[in-house]
């Protein structure tokens, strides 16, 4: 029993240090630290933003530069066919 209790005063005395540390961890960080704080999650928002307008611009300028997708007699998409070597006569 009294091992346990060994046991208990040290992890009340590791946990008590923990806390110790993150209550000065807060008082070090203050307003300034808010201020920083608001400013990186804006400036994270502001990248994504910029990312995602780019791939826009780019899936754009892909779609100009694509051809013109291949329309059949009745105007509807053809179908892509394997390449031969062969002339195909028509029927």
């Amino acid at each position: 029993m009294a091992a346990c209790q060994e046991a208990v005063d040290r992890l009340n005395l590791v946990i008590s240090q923990a806390c110790d540390e993150a209550d000065s961890i807060n008082r070090l960080q203050g307003p300034g630290y808010e201020q920083f704080s608001q400013l990186l999650k804006r400036t994270e928002a502001a990248i994504i933003q910029s990312r995602q307008v780019l791939v826009q611009l780019q899936r754009r300028r892909q779609d100009a530069t694509d051809p013109a997708p291949k329309r059949g007699v009745r105007g509807g998409r053809m179908k892509p066919r394997p390449a031969t070597g062969h002339a195909v006569t028509p029927p």
